[in-house]
C-alpha cells in the first residue's frame, strides 16, 4: 500500500506515490492513497503507477475529505486499473 491514513485532520501533500523519485517510472503499490479519517486533505500529489486505485476514500467521514490538485497520470506510470474510488459516502 502507498499511503494510508485513518486518523482525522491529516494532510497528504506534495508526494510521489507509486513512482520513482523522478515521477516518470512506475513503482507500483496496490492502492496509492487510502483515506478514512475525518477532515483529511489529499492535495498536490502525483498518484500514479499503482496496480489498483489511485485514491480510495472510505468510511463515514468521506464527505469531509478534500481531494484537490493531484495528478493521477504520467505517460510512463499510469494507474493500471482505476484512478479513484469513493465509498461509504
Amino acid at each position: 500500500m502507498g499511503v494510508h491514513s485513518a486518523a482525522a485532520d491529516r494532510a497528504i501533500e506534495r508526494n510521489l506515490v507509486g513512482t520513482d523519485p523522478s515521477g516518470a517510472v512506475a513503482r507500483a503499490n496496490c492502492n496509492g492513497v487510502v483515506v478514512s479519517g475525518a477532515r483529511c486533505h489529499v492535495v498536490n500529489n502525483v498518484i500514479s503507477g499503482n496496480s489498483s486505485y489511485g485514491v480510495t476514500v472510505g468510511g463515514s467521514h468521506s464527505p469531509e475529505v478534500v481531494i484537490a490538485g493531484n495528478s493521477t497520470r504520467r505517460p510512463a506510470a499510469s494507474n493500471r486499473w482505476k484512478s479513484n474510488r469513493i465509498r461509504d459516502v
